[in-house]
């Protein structure tokens, strides 16, 4: 293992989220809000890890016709 394996994952700002994920921010935030996405509280800021963005969107994927 090198010192990159080990390096924690960045957390993003729902800003940063949004941006690289086509995503308002107000959604970001109101699933947060639901608990439905995993968000990190530090102090004033809500953060987020971006494989948990990713793992979050996946599992609300529909396969097939679209409505």
């Amino acid at each position: 293992m090198n010192a990159l394996t080990l390096a924690p994952e960045k957390l993003l700002s729902a800003k940063d989220v949004a941006e690289l994920k086509g995503i308002a921010r107000t959604t970001i935030y109101k699933w947060a809000e639901l608990g439905q996405l995993t968000c990190y509280r530090i102090g004033a800021s809500v953060k987020f890890k971006l494989s948990d963005v990713d793992a979050f969107i996946e599992s609300h994927r529909h396969e097939g016709q679209n409505r």
